[in-house]
């Protein structure tokens, strides 16, 4: 089991290069869709984008500068699809299309009664009998089923239409739950003889509890794990041929009729939710220490014809797991090269925000003070929250939109109608985790030609508590997606921009990252 950090997510992240990206515009112009992100189907994404591709370099990374009382460039920006209106280009421009497949993100793992086919992909999960943990994922193939009201997975063979049969244990492979237990049986086969005296607090209680548990036919010793930097132990558990003498535990058929067999049981959760065997089973168990909670991963495989059909599903799901770290806040120095992992921001330009999330892998950095990350030459993602938007962004020199920007509408409006963009997209409704917001695309022109001094193309303007001034600017044919979002009554926008010229694999990491962006309520 690998515990390096680095390389387990650099391996998750992988398949980036190798799989579809998420069309991530279609979701945002989608409102109902947007109120279930985590679960949408995502369609393929062609971008006609009406401008020239880039022929000049573009700079390492955006610069700011800083001059009292006058100005300062505060590099801002990065990227995502743009799905454009018709143009007013020039008609001898070439129009570069960009065509970007897709993938589906994570999805948290339902909390619903009742089976349900889950579709093959990663899940999640951050809470384990309903105590908080970090994210939990796990990536299944096909044949996975929801099969209850917790982390309870089931991989059984197909059926025909998706429906489960009326005999449950037909078509049974296997099961994969978390669990938080508060008290282990001493017995797993007598377990109305009472509980495991000791603590199960605790990594070594819990062990403890559940390999010195009777009515096993047989169980390994413990041996050192490590996940994602998560200590733990794993081992595992046969349990007897024959249970018809354990004590009897009522449960019910699919019609809901009641009856009384006999029933390995383990251990019991809060929620008096129960862990159960059949005759002849093998489990893997990897207890974790997850910062002070301890979770049981159980993995069990059920002999019988269905058995053979996937010998080693419990394997493949158990090493498709990983943990994201708790979350760091992501302010660093310039240039700060950033571990992978998920990070977060609590205000932002000065104003005191809900904890603002997002997952990168290897190779982002931070680009400007504040909230600014993104990838040398690539593309820029930061959060900003302006004083005031240029009339034109080509003749900045002008002055400001007359309107106020301090409000969802009015930041909106001034820099959906702001001048000098080659194109500019009606805005949506969005949501993200609740809170409302717009979402639209600009696109720069491939030359500023008569556009006014240093850093030509400018977008917004803020000044720091020292009455510095800072300012967005561009770079030519980039296409800028942007958020806008009224977190309680604070507007700030999430502006992620990225030149034309860039390749479908820098589109579908940008995707991915914002994809992961959520934002706390607490």
């Amino acid at each position: 089991m690998r515990d390096d950090f680095d390389s387990v997510v650099a391996d998750r992240f992988k398949v980036l290069d190798q799989v579809p990206v998420p069309d991530t515009w279609s979701r945002i112009r989608n409102t109902e869709e947007v109120l279930t992100m985590l679960d949408v189907e995502s369609a393929v994404l062609t971008l006609d984008l009406e401008t020239a591709v880039l022929t000049e370099p573009r700079p390492k990374r955006p610069m700011r500068v800083l001059v009292a009382g006058i100005m300062a460039a505060a590099a801002v920006a990065a990227m995502v699809f743009v799905a454009t209106r018709d143009a007013e280009n020039p008609a001898d421009e070439p129009s570069p299309t960009v065509t970007v497949p897709p993938t589906v993100p994570p999805r948290a793992l339902p909390n619903t009664r009742g089976f349900a086919l889950l579709a093959p992909g990663t899940y999640f999960v951050n809470e384990v009998s309903g105590i908080p943990t970090p994210r939990i994922f796990a990536t299944i193939g096909d044949g996975w089923w929801h099969g209850g009201d917790d982390w309870y997975i089931e991989k059984r063979e197909a059926y025909p239409d998706h429906e489960v049969p009326e005999d449950p244990l037909v078509g049974y492979i296997g099961a994969m739950s978390f669990s938080h237990p508060i008290m282990v049986f001493s017995d797993a086969c007598h377990w109305e003889d009472g509980h495991y005296p000791g603590s199960v607090a605790t990594l070594d209680g819990l062990v403890a509890a559940l390999t010195e548990q009777q009515g096993w036919a047989e169980v390994t010793a413990p041996s050192d794990i490590s996940i994602d930097g998560y200590a733990g132990k794993a081992f595992q558990r046969t349990a007897p041929a024959v249970i018809s003498d354990c004590d009897l535990q009522v449960t019910n058929s699919q019609e809901d009729v009641r009856s009384w067999n006999p029933m390995l049981t383990s251990w019991e959760t809060d929620s008096h939710s129960r862990s159960g065997y059949r005759a002849g089973s093998i489990e893997t168990l990897w207890v974790l220490d997850i910062d002070g909670t301890v979770v049981i991963i159980s993995a069990g495989v059920t002999p019988g014809p269905s058995a053979g059909a996937s010998p080693d599903f419990a394997a493949d799901v158990l090493d498709s797991i990983r943990i994201d770290p708790p979350p760091r806040a992501l302010f660093g120095s310039p240039d700060e090269q950033f571990v992978p992992g998920t990070y977060f921001v609590n205000e932002v330009d000065g104003s005191p925000t809900p904890r603002i999330l997002v997952t990168i892998r290897a190779g982002w950095t931070n680009t400007a003070e504040g909230w600014g990350i993104g990838q040398d030459d690539v593309g820029f993602i930061t959060f900003s929250r302006p004083d005031s938007v240029f009339l034109d962004a080509c003749h900045w020199s002008d002055g400001y939109h007359p309107g106020p920007v301090t409000t969802l509408d009015g930041l909106v409006a001034a820099l959906s109608e702001q001048g000098g963009w080659v194109d500019v997209t009606a805005p949506s409704d969005i949501s993200v985790d609740g809170y409302v917001g717009q979402a639209f695309q600009r696109t720069a022109p491939s030359e500023f030609t008569g556009c006014a001094g240093p850093h030509p193309f400018r977008g917004w303007e803020n000044e720091d508590e020292d009455g510095n001034k800072g300012w967005s600017y561009y770079e030519p044919g980039e296409i800028e997606t942007l958020w806008i979002l009224d977190l309680d009554g604070t507007i700030i926008i999430i502006n992620t921009r990225i030149g034309s010229d860039q390749p479908a694999a820098a589109h579908a990491e940008f995707a991915a990252v914002l994809d992961s962006i959520s934002i706390d309520r607490e």
